[in-house]
């Protein structure tokens, strides 16, 4: 399947990644896309199945410097494919709610996304200079 399926072995390969070093965060995908009969698709449209959201959400705790939790998204994406119309929607949304969003292209995006937003794993200790970036993007937010 990853060559007919890119983006589900992507996503299968973050799963196993994230089994085995076990990052400080709470991270599940979102079973949105696939293909559905008209009834089954119906059925969770009428249950609140929203199009657009990304592949991931990923439940983070707060930085050293707050005292609230995070949460940012992440869309996985294989070759040339670009967010669909729903997927900007949806970003759009939930950045002006002041949450992380991200594309991740390779495994190596993944735990590219997860340092930049300032998730630790296993045997892996939170970067100081790292820190003070975050800290200056919080700033500049406010």
């Amino acid at each position: 399947t990853p060559r007919r399926y890119p983006e589900e072995a992507l996503c299968k390969a973050i799963h196993s990644w994230n089994l085995a070093q076990k990052p400080k965060c709470l991270a599940f995908h979102v079973p949105n896309g696939g293909k559905r009969n008209r009834a089954e698709a119906g059925k969770f449209k009428a249950m609140g199945v929203l199009a657009g959201v990304f592949d991931w959400v990923v439940l983070m705790p707060p930085l050293p410097w707050d005292t609230l939790p995070r949460t940012g998204f992440v869309e996985c994406k294989a070759g040339r494919n670009d967010l669909t119309d729903g997927q900007k929607e949806f970003r759009e949304r939930v950045e002006v709610m002041g949450f992380e969003t991200a594309e991740c292209r390779s495994l190596d995006e993944w735990r590219q996304i997860l340092t930049d937003w300032g998730v630790t794993w296993r045997g892996q200790k939170f970067d100081q200079k790292l820190n003070q970036n975050l800290d200056h993007k919080k700033r500049e937010q406010v």
